[in-house]
């Protein structure tokens, strides 16, 4: 008996050994870079006659993720490729400004348009699943948390030109985030808290994300077309123009 409860245990720790030998020769990937970029289909030639000043965009306030990566560099790029959209279109600009409180005096006389750009995102959560672990030495039982299955984002994007003295709104446009679904089977933790930086899970979030970034600056560009807004750049100045803001 004593020879057959040995030879039980052996066999356990050899196979928890081979399990953690395994589970070492496949290290996870290493992250995926948070790129996203927008080319112009075409570059006008005609300067037109038009201002706007380019705030950066920004993730809507219920959106908590807004502020880790790859979320980050997903609204960074958007800041840069609108300028790169406005000067494509052959507007004028001024920017890309943190937000429309660094706007000065001059910079609100100078400018016709204040472009605003707000992504308002929801993202489902993958399934969160669990694995018991037993201490055979102790007996004790810890549970491994995982994330495995597949996640959809949906929302939109909000975009408005506003006059700059006031902040009167005179055009919106709320851009659809066509829903965009990725799988994905994240590592274990000890905590229900699957953090955004597991490669798994991270990887097909930017590829995701990327999609989704192509999709909207296309969008974006299609709307942002000089007819439209040389009207909405009247409606503006006679805002201006009777807001009381403007000095001699």
């Amino acid at each position: 008996m004593k020879k057959l409860v040995i030879l039980v245990l052996s066999v356990r720790l050899l196979y928890g050994c081979s399990l953690l030998s395994s589970s070492q020769k496949t290290a996870p990937p290493t992250l995926k870079a948070a790129s996203f970029d927008y080319a112009p289909s075409q570059t006008t030639t005609s300067a037109q006659p038009i201002k706007i000043a380019i705030i950066n965009p920004s993730f809507a306030k219920s959106f908590a993720e807004g502020n880790q990566e790859p979320f980050v560099s997903f609204s960074k790029s958007m800041s840069s490729d609108f300028v790169e959209i406005v000067s494509a279109r052959g507007f004028q600009y001024l920017g890309p400004l943190g937000s429309y409180d660094e706007m000065v005096y001059n910079d609100k006389k100078s400018t016709d348009l204040v472009l605003e750009t707000e992504i308002d995102v929801t993202v489902t959560p993958m399934p969160l699943k669990y694995r018991t672990v037993t201490n055979y030495a102790t007996g004790a039982k810890t549970y491994h948390y995982y994330a495995d299955g597949t996640a959809t984002i949906t929302g939109k994007v909000n975009l408005s030109l506003s006059e700059p003295f006031t902040k009167t709104k005179v055009w919106v446009k709320s851009l659809p985030i066509t829903p965009t679904s990725f799988t994905a089977k994240t590592l274990e933790y000890y905590t229900k808290d699957i953090p955004l930086t597991d490669p798994y899970l991270y990887n097909a979030l930017v590829t995701a994300l990327q999609s989704i970034y192509a999709s909207s600056m296309q969008l974006a560009w299609n709307h942002l077309e000089p007819e439209e807004l040389s009207a909405k750049k009247q409606e503006a100045t006679e805002i201006k123009k009777n807001s009381g803001f403007i000095k001699n």
